[in-house]
């Protein structure tokens, strides 16, 4: 019994180590998700600034980032992210083909007041990210 219990085992340690050594190259024959990196300017943004001017605290501005795809693969927007919790961010979720234009809809709603500027990141399937900015001059509630 003792002799068949130290069979499997080394079977099995024996199995595990060869595993452990083939591993790293079997890994190497899996598809990965690289990034392509293709054009130096990939996305041509109509602006990537934007100034609200002057709003008052708690009301929702909005504007829309328009851009078009200059590479010569479609282009698809990741995620975006906001510097703060003041923004709230909607974006074209379709692949945007070669030539096509694509936007990136940015709702502001301050809580306090004072001057903003702020900064929305776009990630793209090119390994790009691109910065769009945000102003507004936040008037307080005694304005009202």
């Amino acid at each position: 019994m003792r002799i068949y219990i130290k069979t499997v085992f080394m079977n099995r340690l024996q199995r595990f180590v060869w595993i452990l050594l083939l591993l790293p190259f079997g890994l190497g024959a899996l598809p990965t998700n690289s990034i392509h990196k293709i054009d130096d300017e990939a996305i041509l943004w109509v602006s990537q600034e934007h100034d609200f001017g002057e709003m008052r605290m708690f009301d929702t501005q909005e504007h829309t980032f328009t851009f078009t795809n200059t590479s010569s693969q479609p282009v698809v927007i990741l995620d975006v992210k906001g510097s703060c919790g003041c923004t709230a961010m909607q974006w074209t979720k379709v692949p945007i083909l070669p030539g096509a234009k694509g936007d990136v809809l940015i709702k502001f709603n301050p809580w306090k007041d004072g001057i903003f500027n702020k900064t929305v990141t776009v990630f793209t399937n090119l390994g790009e990210q691109e910065q769009l900015i945000i102003k507004a001059n936040v008037q307080g509630w005694e304005t009202r």
